[in-house]
């Protein structure tokens, strides 16, 4: 069975985990969003992402494996984004594409008209502009890091030019940590029938639900059927308390039953609703 300093350990980082995924999926900003040059989409400055990278990681990223290919009047490449998880200390890494293409001399205004002798002109490498790599091929790097950084979170802009986004949705969240240490508490004291009924009772995500579950013995400890009944008389009156007076008749005994932390969620719920 798993030990409370363990699994409280294990719960607190799984809420500082998903607390930091929170960061990496917040809106972006909307100050710092430019049109791209042909005024078909938006994104973000390579400055920007950068410099988000620093913050949110705390410096602690870099790049690896800049692979490029040129293919007719354009380079394309891929980039490999390294940046270190605050929160595990491991390293995460995420794969950037894209492609920019080779600036030629202007077209002649004698086949300006003539799409295919034009679309010929500007793949022919003879064409090509003195130094055209110079600004270019800095460019495909900072367009395969700033692409590799969409897959981090929304804070990168991970959604901005797409018509069909989801939303982050949490397993566990900062407010459902003191049930999950009441759930813990009634199993590691073999109150297994009050954790059942906590569980079934409560909004947690099905796959917490079912973990949690799948913890519990299949049998009824008789010895503490009297025990379980006071439990979840007490845990019932807790939730279906709708005033302070009503929630503090109960207050004497929520110690013996670890319910300090639930009952003390629930008396600032009432509090706040009473000062509205």
């Amino acid at each position: 069975m798993t030990t409370p300093i363990f699994q409280e350990v294990q719960d607190d980082l799984r809420v500082k985990l998903e607390n930091f995924t929170k960061l990496l999926n917040k809106q972006p900003k909307q100050e710092e969003l430019h049109k791209t040059p042909d005024g078909k989409a938006y994104h973000y400055p390579i400055s920007y992402v950068e410099m988000s990278l620093d913050e949110i990681f705390f410096g602690l990223w870099s790049t690896e494996n800049f692979k490029w290919s040129a293919i007719q009047n354009e380079v394309q490449g891929s980039i490999d984004l390294v940046v270190f998880h605050p929160m595990t200390g491991f390293t995460i890494r995420r794969t950037g594409a894209a492609s920019v293409q080779i600036m030629v001399d202007a077209t002649p205004e004698e086949i300006k008209n003539d799409k295919q002798a034009k679309n010929a002109w500007s793949i022919d490498v003879l064409n090509k502009k003195p130094n055209a790599l110079d600004m270019g091929f800095p460019k495909l790097k900072a367009e395969c890091v700033k692409n590799a950084a969409l897959s981090l979170g929304k804070a990168f802009g991970r959604d901005i030019n797409r018509k069909l986004v989801d939303e982050f949705n949490p397993l566990i969240s900062g407010s459902d940590k003191a049930l999950m240490k009441t759930i813990e508490s009634a199993i590691n004291s073999n109150r297994f029938e009050s954790a059942r009924s906590i569980i079934e009772s409560s909004k947690l995500a099905v796959e917490v639900k079912n973990e949690l579950l799948s913890r519990l013995p299949k049998g009824i400890n008789l010895e503490r059927v009297d025990s379980e009944k006071q439990a979840k008389r007490i845990l019932d009156h807790i939730n279906g308390s709708r005033s302070l007076e009503e929630l503090e008749e109960v207050y004497e005994h929520v110690r013996d039953y670890n319910y300090l932390d639930l009952y003390t969620q629930k008396k600032d719920e009432l509090s706040t609703s009473t000062n509205k």
